[in-house]
């Protein structure tokens, strides 16, 4: 076997090396955080991670800072623009809850975009 993946001609690596080429063209990374945390870690992974990757967050915070990251703040998805952000995991439980259908539309867009 290791003669065959070690071969002089090397044909199999050859091949192997279209394989993986055509794969990664055809795959889509999408990395989400949700949070403050999550909007931390995505920032760093977009900073020092994989450029093709499509990069998106969730909270109940407003992300000025970055317009190369897709944001979604949960308190104007659900209507409420005067609300203030918290550190209450279950309120922003309650907020995505709330617009379940919306995050899962906006999922689904960028996992089916193309760039």
């Amino acid at each position: 076997m290791d003669s065959f993946l070690y071969d002089e001609s090397g044909m199999f690596k050859a091949i192997l090396s279209r394989i993986i080429t055509n794969f990664i063209a055809m795959s889509k990374i999408l990395v989400i955080g949700v949070g403050s945390a999550g909007r931390e870690t995505v920032k760093h992974m977009k900073d020092t991670g994989i450029p093709e990757a499509d990069y998106i967050t969730f909270g109940d915070f407003e992300n000025d800072e970055r317009k190369d990251i897709s944001h979604y703040n949960l308190i104007t998805m659900n209507g409420f623009d005067g609300l203030s952000p918290s550190r209450n995991p279950n309120r922003s439980k309650r907020l995505a809850e709330n617009v379940e259908d919306d995050i899962r539309e906006i999922l689904e867009y960028h996992i089916n975009k193309t760039d």
